[in-house]
């Protein structure tokens, strides 16, 4: 069990890298903010209850989600319906008029303050969603659940195992909250001034992000109708194409 726990804390502390630049600037934020334990901790406690969670259903039914989900959406990559395709340009066109307006700077004034700060409940909320965000990638958790169900433990130190593993996840974000509970002052103008640029930052960032993942939604969906899609597909029989739902007609186009 002792060399499961110290394999499983380098694997975690690995994994943690890649949840930092995602989590880095509304941690910070969250820690200039004027209730920084409340906002940080619940921002770090949406981390960890979600990626505990995922790592769960992982442990539970590993094959039975991937022999459910997997075909639909490998389906849904590689040939999807019409209504499917409407509804990618729609959420594309969204994406494209969310950024013209997150593109816009706050105004400007002696007494222009940021935005007030989200509530507790919305910090765990974003904590829950950049994990879901970068579940696809999450290959590290995919290691370490795979190292557990091999040393088969029973339910009880499987969980435990998880909850170990998890803990070391979020220790990089724990720190900074130790710093700022060590160092309240300079601490909280350090993160403070994080938070001021941030804030300046973030609209004009975010709205490229959406613009982008926007344009190109539109670009390949509109892509699919005319035969060549945008991002690659793998299909078997060599076409691209997608289906009327409900025993329409088919439409395919080779490439």
């Amino acid at each position: 069990m002792i060399f499961l726990l110290l394999t499983l804390a380098a694997i975690a502390l690995f994994d943690s890298i890649s949840m930092v630049p995602l989590a880095a600037i509304p941690l910070t934020m969250a820690l200039g903010g004027k209730r920084p334990w409340a906002s940080a901790g619940a921002f770090v406690g949406g981390i960890y209850v979600t990626y505990f969670i995922c790592g769960a259903v992982l442990l539970m039914g590993t094959e039975f989600i991937f022999e459910n989900f997997g075909a639909y959406f490998d389906r849904l990559w590689n040939q999807p319906n019409a209504l499917e395709l409407v509804a990618q340009i729609l959420i594309g066109l969204l994406l494209i008029v969310s950024a013209w307006y997150l593109r816009r700077p706050a105004k400007a004034g002696a007494e222009a303050r940021p935005a007030p700060e989200a509530s507790t409940g919305a910090m765990f909320l974003l904590g829950a969603t950049l994990v879901l965000l970068g579940i696809p990638g999450a290959v590290p958790y995919l290691a370490a659940i795979e190292r557990i169900v091999r040393f088969d433990p029973d339910w009880v130190g499987a969980i435990g195992c998880l909850v170990f593993y998890n803990l070391l996840f979020v220790f990089p974000f724990l720190c900074l909250m130790g710093l700022r509970f060590l160092m309240p002052h300079h601490a909280g103008r350090f993160f403070q001034s994080i938070a001021d640029f941030a804030l300046k930052v973030m609209p004009w960032l975010a709205a490229v992000l959406f613009f982008l993942a926007g344009l190109v939604m539109v670009a390949d969906g509109i892509g699919w109708f005319l035969g060549h899609p945008v991002l690659p597909v793998s299909s078997p029989t060599g076409s691209t194409g997608f289906f009327w739902p409900d025993g329409f007609p088919t439409w395919t186009a080779e490439r």
